[in-house]
């Protein structure tokens, strides 16, 4: 992992910008202190697995189909848990 001053990243940051570009991350120093780190990001062009949600949801109820009424009754009780 390569290290700089936050100095650097105003007076250096192509060089980072190089080192992040080439998969490196990056920690930043303030006095010698560790204060943030810089990671790369993700290339471009790649994406994580699409999620299934129908396929996770016949997992969890199977065919069950619920009702409006229902469907409101369970939301008003997750609301309900989370203010609790």
């Amino acid at each position: 992992m390569r290290t700089a001053a936050i100095r650097d990243l105003r007076t250096r940051f192509p060089k980072l910008e190089a080192w992040l570009r080439q998969g490196e991350p990056i920690f930043i120093t303030k006095r010698g202190v560790h204060v943030a780190s810089l990671v790369p990001a993700p290339a471009a062009g790649k994406r994580g697995a699409a999620v299934d949600f129908a396929a996770q949801m016949k997992r969890l109820w199977g065919e069950k189909r619920f009702s409006d009424h229902e469907a409101r009754q369970m939301l008003r009780a997750a609301r309900d848990e989370e203010e609790g």
